[in-house]
């Protein structure tokens, strides 16, 4: 899921292209393709902004 990969701390991104921390890896690629970026904001189940997922972190092996 994202929120094994994602990277903690306040974003400086759109909160409208922010994706849910319990999102699928493959729900989050198909955000960067849709949007065209390369670094999503993350928010937690209230909304809030917990920190933000980059392209290169669904690239990273090891996560559980």
């Amino acid at each position: 899921t994202v929120q094994e990969r994602f990277r903690q701390g306040q974003s400086q991104l759109a909160a409208s292209l922010a994706i849910s921390g319990n999102a699928s890896l493959k729900e989050a690629l198909s955000q960067f393709v849709a949007h065209g970026v390369e670094v999503l904001p993350v928010c937690d189940d209230g909304g809030q902004l917990i920190g933000e997922l980059h392209f290169s972190d669904l690239l990273k092996r090891g996560a559980a």
